[in-house]
């Protein structure tokens, strides 16, 4: 029995020397991962910088991604980063071709007085060169477009200096077609002949050519001209776009000249798939009708009327049938035609002529219609819908439209401006700054790295401490790590699921964006969705006003359910809109940089705060320990300061990061304030813009309605005038059928007597 005790012994001591040996192991491997995170923190420490190094080539890296939007039409989005290129790298390689570039963009946006500046910018070098050639005669085009010709002259003279070598083809096109626009008709028609014809330029000068000798009167000149256009092999699609023109014009010179066969000919030339194939066919009717060829007009016309049957001028046209049947005696036909049109157009006169009585009893009316919003215009309200798509042509309407266009984009900007600063704003306040900057967030995803391992050795090596000590604490050193157990708890579990790695991280943050782009996709369904009920509503609405005679429910009772319904919709996608943009916002959150981060960070942090206390608590009671214990207490203990050490370097190079980001922050917050006055400002003027547009606007509109209802008013009285002519000609076509009938009966009269007279006169 001595001897099992014994036995047992010795394997007991030699156990807890085994168990001591194995826990130096582990703490010298810690020693040695908290020497390299260490080092690690030192060498971060020194490798950052508070600039981030210029990227090699930047400018030049945004301008080719400026061409590449610009190349796909996107006119908007490369100007923008063309704008960033001249405003960040002003001493590139890359402004000069970026000032023209973010010209024409802004040429192309339609945005010219934009586009003006920055071509003006763009020729102050005075170098020559085909980038400054472009841009001169781009600001020739824009005086052209906005009839302002201050410079036009200096221009052009700085386009003649360039020596004939080094000038571009298309500058004397542009020249010539200055003076052309200009009404100097003989120094245009010298510019455009002195083309060759291997300049790309050549059939748009040809074509010219012929326009000025239509100005000038000499109609057989322009006709050459015109058919020399013809005879030139185009190269391009616009090369074929200016031969149709050319057909065109040839129709209308051999239509003046009374040649109908030759008009008819050009104008049958013209491609189908032309945009000007519907004016060709409509020239062409009226060339028939000018030789008299009522059967061909008719065919013309009724192809016309089948390939575009909403086209602006189809009321038009189909009293034109109307008539052409009675031309041809189908007078069925043409009542039938008349009667239609005039079903058809008086229900419109009649809701015009209403709305036009109104605005006399009230000259707010219109004015008070357009005050119910710009952005969302809608030409319903003063045209009734099944008029609206033949009345958008028309020259008033089309103003009209532009003026609400115009003023409701403005509105919908500025308020896109709005929401933009307003994220704008709300990122550089929130508690991800770092992660705004990429060279900042890599630096803070490396000190994140080694702020957590670091932890994760400080906790468990907190946990080894307490285990040491054991029952050696008194009840109150127990009752003070209670309370601090109490306030670690939720810290512990939210620091324990902290990545410690950079790959975790990464994959962490990649986790969370896919499931955000879920969540991004079923929003683009319910976008789908939102965009089918809005179309269906609309449907149902045309339906309802086109078939407005047979339908039982009265307007008046469909109005209210269809105006919530347009509400819910406008509703849903105001949800949706905000639903995408935290989305938007969320995907940022993530990443070493971002909030997320961040707080884990400060819950970090606190949770070192509460083992500092810990570890005081654990020092009053390591002199319980015996002495065993105490060196491997202060083996850890000399680790946990090891750590402390490394933490210390993660929170000053953290501090660089955050001063850095400040800094960074700070002109980025001046730049938002600064947008914010401006937008105030803009709004303001909008407000302004807004109250004359609607007086403006409101007079425009009721000189439209005006214009319109005559119109409609003149198609109701053709109708019945047509109808009235159908009447006439079935009264002539049955008096000249019972004239004829009188005459024959009259010459058989006459035959019978003829035939019978010598009887008659034997009997005597």
């Amino acid at each position: 029995m001595q001897l099992l005790r014994c036995t047992v012994g010795v394997l007991l001591v030699v156990h807890m020397g085994v168990a001591h040996v194995a826990q130096a192991d582990q703490i010298d491997d810690a020693n040695r991962k908290l020497i390299n995170l260490e080092e690690n923190a030192r060498q971060l420490g020194a490798e950052f910088r508070d600039s981030p190094a210029p990227l090699p080539n930047a400018a030049e890296r945004r301008y080719i991604d400026a061409e590449l939007l610009f190349t796909l039409k996107n006119y908007e989005e490369a100007a923008t980063i063309l704008l960033d290129v001249i405003e960040t790298y002003p001493n590139s390689r890359a402004y000069d071709d970026a000032l023209v570039l973010l010209g024409e963009s802004l040429y192309l946006a339609r945005d010219l007085s934009a586009s003006r500046h920055y071509f003006e910018m763009a020729i102050q070098k005075n170098t020559g060169s085909r980038k400054e050639q472009t841009a001169l005669q781009r600001l020739v085009e824009i005086a052209l477009k906005t009839n302002d010709f201050d410079h036009v002259d200096e221009y052009l003279k700085r386009l003649e200096s360039i020596p004939a070598d080094r000038l571009e083809p298309s500058v004397p096109y542009t020249r010539g077609k200055y003076l052309f626009f200009r009404d100097k008709l003989d120094e245009a028609l010298s510019n455009f002949q002195s083309l060759p014809a291997s300049n790309p330029y050549y059939l748009q000068a040809l074509y010219l050519i012929g326009t000025v000798q239509v100005k000038k009167g000499d109609l057989a000149a322009a006709t050459t001209a015109f058919d020399a256009v013809l005879r030139v092999q185009p190269k391009s699609e616009d090369d074929k776009e200016i031969q149709q023109l050319a057909k065109m014009a040839l129709g209308r010179l051999y239509y003046e000249r009374g040649q109908f066969d030759k008009a008819k000919e050009a104008y049958g030339s013209i491609d189908r798939n032309s945009k000007y194939f519907s004016d060709a066919l409509y020239e062409q009717t009226w060339t028939l009708i000018k030789a008299k060829d009522f059967v061909n007009a008719y065919r013309s016309l009724d192809l016309m009327l089948l390939q575009d049957p909403d086209s602006p001028r189809s009321p038009e046209l189909r009293i034109l049938r109307g008539n052409l049947h009675l031309r041809l005696a189908n007078f069925y036909l043409a009542s039938e035609n008349f009667t239609q049109t005039r079903d058809e157009f008086e229900p419109i006169y009649g809701q015009l002529k209403t709305n036009l009585d109104k605005s006399k009893t009230d000259p707010k009316y219109f004015d008070q219609l357009l005050s119910k919003g710009m952005a969302k215009f809608d030409i319903t309200a003063f045209v009734p819908v099944p008029a609206v798509k033949w009345v958008k042509g028309e020259p008033d309407v089309a103003r009209m439209l532009t003026l609400a266009d115009d003023v409701g984009t403005l509105q919908k900007d500025l308020k896109d401006s709005e929401q933009t600063l307003a994220r704008l704003e709300k990122a550089v306040t929130g508690a991800g700054k770092v992660g705004i900057f990429p060279d900042l967030a890599s630096v803070r995803a490396k000190s994140t790295e080694i702020q957590n391992q670091t932890m994760d050795v400080r906790r468990k090596y907190n946990g080894k401490i307490r285990d040491i000590l054991g029952t050696n604490l008194d009840a109150g050193d127990k009752s003070a790590l209670d309370r601090i157990e109490g306030e670690r708890a939720s810290l512990d579990q939210q620091v324990s699921a902290m990545p410690l790695t950079t790959d975790a991280m990464q994959k962490r943050e990649r986790s969370a964006k896919d499931s955000l782009r879920e969540i991004d996709q079923r929003a683009s369904e319910l976008n789908v969705q939102i965009h089918a009920m809005e179309a269906e509503l609309v449907a149902i609405e045309q339906y309802y006003m086109r078939s407005r005679a047979e339908q039982k429910i009265q307007p008046a009772d469909l109005e209210q359910p269809v105006k919530d319904l347009h509400f819910v919709i406008d509703e849903a996608r105001t949800a949706l809109d905000k639903s995408r943009n935290d989305i938007e916002e969320a995907r940022r959150e993530f990443g070493a940089g971002g909030a997320v981060a961040s707080t884990e960070r400060d819950a970090s942090a606190r949770l070192g705060d509460l083992m500092k206390r810990e570890m005081e608590v654990f020092q009053r009671a390591r002199s319980r320990l015996a002495s065993g214990d105490q060196r491997d207490f202060d083996r850890i203990s000399e680790l946990l300061q090891r750590a402390d050490g490394v933490h210390a370097r993660v929170k000053e190079v953290d501090g660089r990061l955050d001063a850095a980001a400040e800094q960074r922050l700070g002109k980025i917050r001046e730049r938002i304030s600064t947008e914010k006055t401006e937008l105030l400002s803009a709004n303001q003027k909008l407000t302004g813009v807004m109250s004359e547009s609607q007086n403006v606007g409101g007079g425009l509109a009721q000189v439209m309605i005006a214009k319109v209802t005559d119109r409609f008013y003149d198609l109701v009285v053709q109708s019945d005038v047509g109808l009235v002519d159908v009447s006439w000609g079935l009264k002539d076509q049955k008096t000249t059928t019972l004239s004829k009938l009188i005459n024959q009966q009259k010459l058989e009269l006459k035959s019978v007597e003829d035939d019978f007279r010598s009887l008659l006169e034997e009997e005597k």
